[in-house]
């Protein structure tokens, strides 16, 4: 049970992180008039960060 936790936890905290970037970045795009160019940087933050929490988490165990 506690393995099914850990990878709801890990999968969750990808969808999170992407989810977020993408969502700033389209805001920023109707903010400021931009096309795609904050969304697609959004996701590449939100992706990167994704990945350094899941390092995190997993050298932590």
């Amino acid at each position: 049970m506690k393995s099914i936790a850990q990878a709801l936890s890990l999968g969750f905290t990808i969808i999170a992180n992407i989810g977020l970037g993408t969502l700033v970045g389209y805001g920023l795009d109707v903010w400021l008039g931009t096309k795609p160019i904050f969304m697609i940087i959004g996701i590449l933050c939100g992706t990167v960060s994704a990945f350094l929490t899941l390092y995190a988490m997993v050298v932590k165990k």
